[in-house]
């Protein structure tokens, strides 16, 4: 939710890899007992960052997000 496929492809085009994309869009590691804030995508982020257009499911603070929050 909230992720703009077109901005993570300007950052592509400004010089960042892929990987240096999806690692901005990480706010912190995930910590046994923090509360996680996660989604899951339908595909591989590193390989299309298109894969951000087909959330399929969004934790925020350690609870599901109702669907239509990201869908």
């Amino acid at each position: 939710a909230g992720i703009h496929t077109r901005e993570l492809r300007l950052l592509g085009e400004a010089g960042l890899t892929t990987d240096e994309i999806v690692r901005a869009l990480t706010r912190a590691p995930i910590e046994p007992g923090a509360p996680a804030d996660l989604i899951v995508l339908g595909a591989d982020p590193l390989r299309d960052l298109s894969a951000f257009d087909d959330i399929r499911l969004v934790v925020r603070a350690g609870r599901v997000a109702p669907q239509p929050a990201f869908g």
